[in-house]
């Protein structure tokens, strides 16, 4: 019950974030720098955030965990999302886009 309405508190306008650790996955590839760096600093915590690093060995992994939700976002190729997303190569399943960085 406690938890129901936490979740309505945020609802009506609660400037809590929704989760306070944020699980993302990346592949120790140059262009993760910026993950790294933000974790790094701290620029999480200005927002009430801990992020919560998982370094991946291969894009296939970082797949699998979203789609079991074992991670709440990640940095991917681009067409990763659109792959999940189509059910190509695995399970069918909503994905987001939040951010891009190139369209390669």
């Amino acid at each position: 019950m406690l938890g129901a309405a936490a979740a309505l508190a945020w609802v009506a306008g609660s400037d809590r974030p929704e989760k306070e650790v944020v699980r993302i996955g990346f592949l120790p590839l140059t262009d993760c720098a910026a993950l790294v760096v933000a974790a790094a600093l701290g620029f999480d915590r200005k927002y009430g955030i801990k992020i919560e690093l998982s370094r991946e060995a291969s894009w296939a992994r970082v797949r699998d965990k979203l789609i079991n939700g074992e991670l709440d976002a990640a940095h991917v190729l681009y067409g990763l999302v659109y792959g999940v997303q189509l059910g190509i190569g695995g399970p069918k399943k909503d994905m987001a886009v939040l951010m891009t960085l190139n369209q390669n």
